[in-house]
């Protein structure tokens, strides 16, 4: 995975490594909390718990 910040919003996106190729890109808001929330769901996504 890999992910990038701006003012209001984390990017993120995927790698696999089975298809050498990488998911589309994603962004996930923190503009009404904090950007550890905003991690916190990205992990949610990626872990799927």
């Amino acid at each position: 995975m890999t992910r990038t910040d701006s003012a209001t919003h984390v990017g993120w996106s995927e790698y696999d490594d089975a298809a050498d190729s990488w998911s589309v890109p994603a962004y996930e808001s923190y503009a009404n909390d904090s950007i550890q929330d905003a991690l916190a769901r990205v992990r949610t996504t990626v872990l799927g718990q």
